[in-house]
């Protein structure tokens, strides 16, 4: 967090837009159980992310009326890759306006002055992953662009226990499991001796900052750097949420990485495959994949997902067995926006038509 600058006013003169102070922690989480309920961040959450963050720089630009918080908007500014050139950029969460404010324009005041903020502070571009709810405001601003959407995958580890979940009698569910089992379990019977799990990623630091900068450089899109400081913050500091770590290591160092974590959704236990990199040598993501499914089955999950963009390559993930859910069954979609900064026109030219690697790890929700 930074000292806040001088209150600004919007267009309408009883909301204030300033940065959030330290101090009012307890102010930003009850707007967020007003906005979300049970699905509110944590105050765990909003001090490791937010308030008092050991990594990427957050700012959180809020709306002030009456007296309270009615909206915010939280910028992390972020090491990125665009064309293989070192570039920063900034990821927009915690978007939010009060329950009682909505349809007056506080949502698009706040994104407008978080924008303007970041921008300042030196952001070539910001991306942003709303929610059903506020991805229509995001169609409709002009500065913003929508690409198309992140597509889920899923990879059944368990098909009688996602039967069982679904409420299908165990006579019919186990029958079916069995036969369906006899072919994917090959997948995860043998994993390659390179590859490993680990509960910290420091004692890999060196190998996983070569590997972000290898796969940064010769990706010719926006990439987000993803070496071992990221993913410390991004994962080993997150009170949220429990995830499994696996490397694969050879002559060379780490050649890939991929962070999984389990959840509820749609009925059965989720195991989603949060983020991943690696250097395109063959086998890595196969034998990721293997060491992460027995993990996942060890923990009971009946399925594997995966969210991505197409810019990051997932052929590995359809050999090994992973389908495309359509929408109907996924329930909703996963947006992405960008917006570039008008201080460079060499970014505005490609920030729509370039490829994005984009994974669930490049936000933080999950």
């Amino acid at each position: 967090m930074t000292d806040a600058p001088a209150a600004s006013r919007s267009a309408a003169p009883a909301i204030v837009h300033r940065l959030l102070r330290a101090d009012e922690l307890d102010a930003f989480a009850e707007l967020s159980r007003r906005c979300f309920g049970e699905r509110a961040d944590s105050i765990d959450f909003i001090r490791s992310r937010y308030t008092h963050s050991d990594g990427p720089v957050a700012h959180v630009m809020i709306a002030e009326a009456d007296g309270r918080l009615i909206g915010s908007q939280a910028v992390t500014m972020l090491p990125f890759f665009a064309g293989g050139e070192p570039v920063a950029g900034g990821m927009f969460t915690a978007g939010m306006t009060h329950p009682d404010y909505r349809g007056r324009g506080v949502f698009r005041g706040v994104v407008d002055a978080c924008l303007r903020f970041a921008f300042d502070q030196g952001a070539a571009f910001l991306f942003t992953m709303p929610n059903e709810e506020s991805f229509p405001a995001f169609q409709r601003m002009r500065d913003w662009c929508c690409l198309p959407d992140r597509l889920l995958r899923a990879l059944p580890l368990d098909p009688a226990r996602v039967l069982r979940d679904r409420h299908v009698p165990r006579f019919i569910a186990a029958p079916i499991g069995w036969l369906a089992n006899l072919r994917a379990r090959r997948r995860w019977q043998r994993v390659p001796a390179g590859v490993q799990e680990c509960a910290h990623f420091e004692p890999f630091a060196s190998g996983l900052d070569a590997l972000a900068h290898r796969c940064g450089a010769q990706f010719g899109g926006f990439m987000c750097r993803r070496d071992a400081a990221f993913l410390r913050w991004r994962f080993e500091c997150n009170p949220s949420y429990r995830y499994r770590y696996f490397l694969s290591t050879g002559a060379d160092g780490v050649d890939g990485y991929l962070v999984t974590t389990i959840e509820r959704r749609y009925g059965t236990r989720v195991a989603h495959v949060v983020d991943w990199l690696d250097d395109g040598r063959p086998g890595v993501v196969a034998g990721l994949l293997a060491a992460a499914a027995r993990a996942a089955r060890e923990d009971h999950a009946g399925l594997m997902s995966l969210i991505a963009a197409s810019g990051a390559a997932i052929e590995e993930f359809r050999a090994f067995g992973f389908r495309l859910v359509p929408r109907i069954l996924a329930r909703r979609g996963f947006h992405t926006a960008v917006c570039a900064s008008p201080r460079r026109p060499e970014i505005a030219a490609v920030v729509r038509s370039a490829p994005w690697y984009l994974t669930l790890g490049d936000f933080d929700t999950i």
